[in-house]
Order: C-alpha cells, then sequence, then structure tokens
C-alpha cells in the first residue's frame, strides 16, 4: 500500500499528496492529560454540590435563605459539619456559630449569625435518617478532599505553563484565566503541526 502511494504521489501529483506526521509532544500530552484532570475534578465537585444541596433542602430548607449563593459552599459545610441538623444547630450559641463563619471568612454571615440560630429553631424541615446524615457527611467529607485535589492540580498546572512560549500571548488577551489559557495551550500543542492559518482555526 505504501508503494502504491508513493508511486501514485510521484506519477499522478498533488491529489496524492503525503504529508508527514507530526507526532504529540510528551509535555504537551501530560498538560493536555492535567487538564482533562482538571475538568474531571470540577465535574465531580459540581455533581456533589448538587447532591448536597438535595438533602440541604429537604433536612434544612430554611439554609437557602441564608446562605443565598449555595448550601454546599466551604461557610455551609462548616456549619453542616459541626452542626448535621437543624435540631443540633438550634443547640448552638450565636458566639460558636459567628466563629465557624469567620473561620471560612464568611464574615458577612457571621455577623448574621442570630439569623441563622433563629432559622434553625423555626425549620420545617424533614427529620434527618441516619443514612441521611451518613450521606450527608460523606458528601462533606468528598467536597474537602476533591476541592483540595482541584488546588493542588491547579498550582501544578500553573507551573508547567509558567515558561511556556504561547503563555505571553495568551496573557495579553483581555479574556483569560490561568486555567483557560493552560487549556489552550493543551489542545494547541505545537502550533507548528498546522501547515496554515485555516488549518489551525478549522481545528
Amino acid at each position: 500500500l505504501m508503494a502504491r502511494m508513493g508511486f501514485l504521489y510521484e506519477t499522478v501529483g498533488e491529489e496524492f499528496s503525503i504529508q508527514p506526521i507530526r507526532m504529540a509532544d510528551p509535555d504537551a500530552s501530560v498538560l493536555h492529560m492535567m487538564i482533562m484532570d482538571f475538568w474531571k475534578l470540577n465535574k465531580e465537585i459540581n455533581r456533589r454540590h448538587s447532591q448536597l444541596e438535595q438533602i440541604v433542602a429537604a433536612t434544612f430548607p430554611e439554609l437557602k435563605s441564608f446562605f443565598v449563593d449555595g448550601t454546599a459552599r466551604r461557610a455551609s459545610r462548616a456549619i453542616l459539619e459541626r452542626y448535621p441538623t437543624p435540631k443540633e444547630l438550634a443547640q448552638a450559641s450565636v458566639k460558636d456559630i459567628t466563629a465557624i463563619l469567620r473561620a471560612k471568612r464568611a464574615h458577612h454571615h457571621g455577623n448574621r449569625a442570630a439569623e441563622l440560630l433563629a432559622l434553625a429553631k423555626e425549620s420545617a424541615g424533614v427529620p434527618m435518617l441516619l443514612h441521611h446524615q451518613w450521606r450527608q457527611d460523606w458528601l462533606i467529607r468528598q467536597l474537602s478532599f476533591l476541592e483540595q485535589a482541584r488546588q493542588e492540580l491547579r498550582e501544578q498546572i500553573e507551573r508547567v505553563v509558567s515558561t511556556h512560549p504561547y503563555k505571553a500571548i495568551l496573557d495579553s488577551l483581555p479574556v483569560r484565566s490561568p486555567i483557560w489559557a493552560s487549556g489552550l495551550i493543551a489542545v494547541i500543542g505545537d502550533i507548528h503541526r498546522f501547515q496554515n492559518y485555516g488549518e489551525f482555526k478549522a481545528y
């Protein structure tokens, strides 16, 4: 088959032109793998956010009115980790609730700790079953682990691309982020594998 293609190339011309294969650079392949792992981590974190919010919506629906940006964020998780149910939270002091929230840098929420305590005392949530509490605790632990892994991977990616020749160009663009730039670098790979601008644009 290769001999036949060579014969046609020499005899017929460009219609049967043969282009050399450019193998992927090993460093580019590793960066691409890192970016894919980062996206997968994001997907897993979002899934667990949704799962935790579903539990809280049933067991402590009023929490959403206090943490309007989501009940699976770090500050709200810190409250749920220390006080898994509204009944347990209702027994806490304003001082303790404030300390937990401020430790997570949720100072605005910490100033409204009394409101959260009042919501817990009047909660209309369904009683939490043992499995619900186990699942809630498990999701909180998973989210902490996954978010830590994502942060570590982000730092690795930023170190890898810090000296990449494309980084200065991408940093000059008005809309960018470190992960966006790294993802683009990983997808492009070696720019010289494209024969012209049209190929690059199509890719």
